[in-house]
């Protein structure tokens, strides 16, 4: 069964059964149990990072498509994350017209947040974003589009 939740960050979005962006990639980076799989614009949440790093940490397969990243520590972590097996962090090749802007995360092919939200403090909590948490067949369809991209990017990156 699909199931749909709406995630938000921002006091005047934040209502009813509406739940915050923050908690759900928390819990959704910390209860995955055997993959992880992100499209990412870019982040700067080193709370993000550390769940990350866990995850590898724990034998979680950890898929990540990036499109920037300038922070260099935030760089030279990753980096760092990919010596591990269970570990692919992909860099999209952007150009002046070209970019990956999608913010995706999916846990166990079973799980996915979609939104407007950078993995950034801004992002999470203070600015005014909007997503939805859903479960089910899409999130499995949304692991299996990242599984693609990424595989096309390494294929050749050209043709992106």
């Amino acid at each position: 069964m699909n199931n749909i939740a709406v995630l938000a960050t921002g006091r005047c979005l934040m209502s009813g059964k509406v739940r915050s962006f923050d908690s759900a990639v928390e819990e959704l980076l910390n209860e995955s149990k055997s993959e992880l799989h992100l499209l990412i614009y870019s982040f700067t949440e080193l709370r993000v990072l550390r769940s990350l790093e866990k995850a590898v940490e724990r034998g979680i397969k950890l898929k990540m498509i990036v499109n920037k990243q300038d922070r260099p520590d935030i760089k030279k972590r990753l980096q760092k994350m990919t010596k591990k097996s269970n570990c692919s962090i992909i860099w999209f090749p952007a150009t002046e017209y070209r970019q990956l802007h999608a913010k995706v995360l999916v846990g166990d092919r079973n799980i996915a947040i979609v939104g407007s939200a950078n993995l950034s403090r801004r992002g999470m909590i203070s600015n005014y974003e909007i997503g939805l948490l859903v479960s089910g067949k899409p999130a499995w369809e949304l692991a299996k589009s990242i599984d693609n991209l990424g595989n096309e990017i390494e294929e050749n990156p050209a043709k992106i």
